[in-house]
């Protein structure tokens, strides 16, 4: 009969197996290169993250040495207030108290870790740590808690984009469900788990895991054979992923499978086979397991000396990766053996080695731990001792002790008092263990409990309950006999079952065989058959085929006809598309100059002495933008129908070439874009058109220059290049955003927008400025090209003929041709990035004016609405949209002015995400726009907008606009000054359908909820509300026209208003109640507030 320890120690051994192939610790390897980062960071956030990661992959083999790392660096994590590093401490935490059978300890720590991870939308570590809350209640025996938190771990897990998630959660569950017996609900989980890996590449290993553990879940449900194909599946897949420990870990589980058919001898084959395969990666805890196995092989086949052997190898292992003490569990195991060999000193010897490591480590001592000893002790006829370890074990009985051990103690100290003759004594310590015994049909204690009642019972005399218990013992003695000899049996029976199903199996493969081999024969017969009816019908096929190829031909012929229809179609169609791109672009071109010259001459008009100057100048600058605008499109016209000529003249190009590069030099500044002029050839005498050169070098400029970002460079090379015929040769480079490749053959399309410039810069341009560079280019028989890479800069290449054949020299010394101007450099687009305004601050009178914020990328367009607007709002200006976004939550103005098409995000994204924000969603938000058709103005009000006003405005009709959305939001102050939206009362779950009354619901829910805490206060709102303490003040400002403070005491004494109406409670008793520290201050405000003193409001 075995030991009942060495059945639980079985029981351990042959679940730890597949757990342990799906634990995910990491690698000795690992290990040790964390260690080495860890010794060479500094300390800080990073080095802090590299401990846990190290704690959590030791906090299995090793929870007291996790334990101690993560106390080492709570203190700094706690200080640093860096909540994502707090959440991983106290998961890996959690994971080193569970290994120490602390499990509500880890329960609590990991629903902290729920909470957190929540709080901060971290759904990968939400998934983790509801997987561990759901192992640690499998643990604890709770099948319905563990599987539901199982259950919500695998919901994110499928949500997740990485799949090994949702593998992870599917595996874990299927195993929980396994090991607490429900079978048919693991295999379930488990194909979930391989379909999660079904598309994933280099999953072999993965696969082989949940392999491995379906085999395992079908050895618990009596599917040997089944079982034994799985294991060999999973072991092939394991050994193509080429994963060593994996493939060891599986051939020990094959092992496990024939130890618990009873065939020990194969079962140790394995065993060694898994050892050998282990034992060259240096994993010493791998080898450990693999000789805790064999050390359970040779100790049920009675061989102690080999069972000791492997004992001490694993010690030594041990001792290899904690040099400060020795394993316990193995120094217990020894004394076990120790007791079987009857070598009783030496067993007493390890007991006391077990002890003594336990109290080193701070481990608990269990109540087995004493009894092995106390056995010890009585096997050596130490008695005294013997019973001191007795009722050592006694008092150590706790939630959850073993009862077998528990009756166990009770039959030695019996059998101690029994030599000992104190026969009372011995009588209590054997009904003790007898009630036990019954109790939890123990039958074999039971019947050790029953010899002895019968020897007291019949030395006190009493014969006829020394009889009784004699024939009980007799009784349990035949009947174990019985049980015995049924499992030797039914082992027998399972073998035989086992073998006659590989036979089944092998039989009907060999059926198989032969059925397929006549299948074969029938097969050639038809091959046969068929080849001579081919032969047959190929003559008829081969006239047939004549006829069908005329009718391809022929269809060929007509699907060619309709390709080309539908290129042609596609062709039209997209021409279409970019004519409307155009014409939609060329709109917001020629609108957003005209507002400026209209709304300008209008202020003159109004305000001469004020814009006289500054008005003309803006004036003349917009019409020399259009005019330029114009005639870029006129050319484009001519070149068309061929009536563009050219009007060489003969001169020095080089100077006239730098000349125009300077002129941008003051647009380039504004954009923070430094210029770099660069020629190897000093002086270049050639025919050139200087009208049709500028074009070519102001848009190549002006391009590079708008597309820069600030810091960047715009390079301008100059050079002679010597092939079949000179050439001139103009290069202009930049460091800006660059052309994706794919967008690079369309370019000089006309009407064509390359969409990233579009998106980034903010729109605007109408699409023809690089078609009519080509063609300039063309027409003076040069050629263009470009090249660019995305993130790093774009490059033109013009190269033109260096001819001598003009008629018409230039006068010497002139650089320009007489007849010809530059258009302005500061023609080209003006946004806030290169001007800065100059906005005066409102006078301290003004401070109580609307809050307006103008969101506008040009400066002219910001300098006009300013002169429109300064005189009733204050106002701040954003230059994109970002910038804009950024500000409004910031400042959370009472009005905001937008432009459509901006630089990194437009006004419809503007509008969308303030109105989606809970802290400016109130805003009222005017759109403005040179976007005329009614898509986009559809398109910004269903993102949210207020209004929307189309360039060019007439100023009334923007201050009406204005004016009529502040009478709105005083209105909405109006209804939210008062505590009537939300009371105690009513409910937060009842429909709020406007982001406002969400917003208040929540607020005065919080100030409700803390209303008799006279500690509650700003700090502690803007803490309930998730806010900082400027944006909380605007935003309660802006809603109720209200601060903070303010409102929160109006709200303390509307409540103390309700309370005197409606309750008997004193005035004193009701400043309490509703947080006020002084009766005496509560009654002045009161008074303040409703126009009474509290006693008079009464009556």
């Amino acid at each position: 009969m075995q030991a009942p320890w060495r059945q639980s120690l079985l029981l351990c051994l042959c679940c730890f197996g597949i757990c342990f192939v799906l634990s995910g610790q990491s690698s000795d390897l690992e290990k040790t290169s964390l260690s080495e980062q860890i010794a060479a960071s500094p300390e800080g956030p990073e080095r802090r993250d590299l401990i846990i990661k190290l704690a959590f992959s030791i906090s299995i083999d090793h929870p007291d040495s996790a334990q101690a790392l993560l106390q080492r660096i709570t203190p700094a994590i706690l200080a640093s207030e860096d909540e994502h590093q707090y959440l991983d401490m106290i998961y890996a935490l959690g994971s080193a108290y569970r290994a120490r059978r602390q499990l509500d300890s880890a329960l609590l720590l990991y629903d902290e870790a729920e909470a957190l991870a929540i709080k901060l939308d971290r759904p990968a570590r939400l998934a983790d740590v509801l997987d561990k809350v759901g192992n640690t209640y499998f643990e604890q025996n709770d099948v319905e808690r563990g599987t539901r938190f199982l259950q919500q771990s695998l919901a994110i897990g499928k949500q997740l984009p990485e799949r090994y998630n949702e593998f992870k959660a599917a595996t874990n569950l299927g195993q929980s469900l396994s090991l607490a017996g429900q079978t048919d609900s693991a295999d379930y989980y488990f194909n979930e788990a391989l379909n999660a890996l079904k598309n994933e590449e280099n999953a072999d290993r993965q696969r082989a895991e949940v392999l491995t553990n379906m085999a395992g879940n079908m050895k618990r449900s009596g599917q040997l054979e089944r079982s034994l194909e799985y294991f060999q599946r999973a072991l092939r897949l394991m050994k193509k992923a080429g994963w060593v420990l994996g493939v060891s870990r599986i051939t020990r589980e094959i092992g496990v499978f024939y130890f618990r058919l009873g065939d020990f001898s194969q079962a140790l084959e394995y065993f060694h086979e898994a050892h050998q395969i282990v034992e060259e990666t240096q994993n010493y805890n791998e080898i450990n397991t693999c000789l805790e196995f064999l050390f359970e092989g040779y100790l049920t086949l009675e061989d102690y000396d080999n069972a000791l052997l492997h004992l001490e190898q694993a010690q030594a292992n041990w001792l290899k990766l904690n040099e400060e003490a020795r394993n316990a569990q193995l120094s217990l195991n020894e004394g076990q053996v120790r007791l079987l060999k009857q070598e009783y000193d030496r067993a007493r010897l390890a007991f006391l080695d077990n002890l003594a490591i336990k109290r080193q480590r701070g481990q608990m001592i269990d109540q087995e731990d004493y009894w092995y000893l106390g056995t010890a002790y009585r096997r050596l006829q130490r008695l005294d001792s013997a019973m001191v370890y007795y009722e050592k074990a006694l008092v150590a009985v706790r939630e959850g002790a073993d009862l077998a051990t528990t009756v166990d103690c009770h039959l030695g100290l019996g059998g101690i008092h029994e030599e000992w003759s104190e026969q009372r004594a011995a009588l209590e310590d054997y009904r003790a263990a007898y009630r036990i015994a019954i109790d939890n049909n123990f039958r074999e204690k039971e019947m050790d409990a029953s010899v002895g009642l019968y020897r007291v019972y019949k030395s006190l005399g009493d014969n006829g309950a020394s009889l009784r218990f004699l024939e009980n013992s007799r009784n349990l003695q035949d009947s174990l006999f019985n049980e015995e000899k049924l499992r030797d049996i039914a082992r027998v029976e399972a073998n035989f079952e086992f073998e006659r199903e590989k036979q089944q199996l092998t039989f009907e493969r060999e059926q198989e065989n032969v059925e397929q081999a006549r299948i074969r024969r029938t097969l050639w017969l038809a091959l046969a058959f068929l080849g001579v009816l081919m032969l047959i019908g190929l003559g008829f096929f081969l006239r047939m085929l004549r006829a069908y190829e005329y009718l391809f031909l022929l269809n060929e012929e007509l699907r060619t006809h309709k390709q080309v229809v539908e290129q042609q179609k596609d062709k039209l169609e997209e021409l279409d598309r970019a004519k409307s791109r155009f014409f939609t672009n060329i709109s917001h071109e020629f609108r957003t100059p005209l507002t400026i010259i209209r709304g300008m001459a209008d202020q003159i008009e109004s305000k001469p002495d004020t814009w006289a100057i500054k008005g003309g100048q803006m004036i003349r600058q917009n019409a020399q933008n259009l005019l330029q605008l114009v005639n870029q499109i006129l050319d484009l016209q001519k070149l068309e129908v061929d009536s563009l000529k050219l009007n060489l003249v003969r001169g020095e190009v080089i100077q006239y070439l730098n000349y125009i590069f300077q002129s941008f030099q003051s647009y380039a500044m504004g954009k923070r874009v430094t210029l770099h002029f660069l020629s190897d050839v000093e002086q270049l005498t050639m025919d050139y058109d200087s009208e049709k050169v500028l074009r070519i070098l102001s848009n190549l400029l002006s391009n590079a220059i708008k597309f820069t970002e600030e810091e960047g460079n715009v390079y301008l090379y100059l050079a002679q290049t010597d092939k079949a015929e000179p050439h001139l040769q103009i290069r202009v480079q930049d460091t800006g955003i660059g052309i994706p490749e794919a967008q690079l053959p369309y370019i000089y399309d006309r009407f064509y927008q390359v969409e990233t410039h579009s998106a980034s810069h903010g729109g605007g341009g109408t699409g023809i400025g690089l078609a009519l560079t080509r063609e300039l280019v063309e027409l003076m028989d040069g050629n263009i090209q470009v090249s660019s890479t995305v993130g790093k800069g774009t490059t033109f290449t013009v190269d033109l003929p260096i001819r001598r054949s003009a008629d018409t020299p230039l006068v010497e010394g002139d650089v320009l041709p007489a007849d010809l101007s530059l258009p302005a450099a500061s023609a080209a687009p003006t946004d806030l990035t290169h001007t800065e305004l100059r906005i005066p601050a409102p006078p301290a009178e003004e401070a109580d004016r609307p809050l307006l914020l103008i969101v506008e990328d040009n400066a002219d367009v910001v300098q006009y609405l300013v002169a429109c607007l300064e005189d009733q709002y204050r106002y701040q200006v954003a230059r994109d949209g970002q910038e804009g976004i950024d500000r409004a939550i910031e400042l959370v103005p009472d009005l905001i002015l937008s432009d459509v098409m901006m630089p990194k995000k437009d006004g419809y994204e503007l509008c969308k995400t303030l109105k989606q924000d809970g802290r400016t969603s109130h805003i009222p938000i005017v759109l403005l726009t040179a976007k005329a058709d009614l898509d986009s103005r559809i398109s910004g009000l269903e993102r949210g907008a207020d209004a929307y006003l189309t360039k060019p405005f007439e100023q009334r009709e923007l201050m009406v606009r204005l004016q009529k959305l502040f009478e709105l939001r005083q209105a909405l102050q109006k209804r939210y000054r008062g505590p009537e939206l939300a009371t105690p009362d009513v409910s937060i779950s009842e429909k709020v359908t406007r982001p406002e009354d969400q917003f208040m619901q929540k607020l005065q829910t919080v100030i409700y909820d803390n209303l008799g805490d006279e500690n509650f206060g700003i700090a502690e709102l803007c803490r309930g509300m998730a806010s900082s303490r400027t944006q909380l003040h605007n935003k309660i400002k802006a809603l109720t026209g209200k601060s903070t403070s303010i409102y929160l005491r109006s709200l303390r004494l509307h409540r103390a208003k309700a309370l005197l109406l409606t309750t008997d409670l004193n005035v004193t008793e009701i400043a309490y109640e509703v947080g006020f520290r002084d009766p005496k201050y509560f009654s002045r405000t009161f008074a303040e507030e409703f126009g009474k003193s509290p006693s008079k409001m009464r009556g």
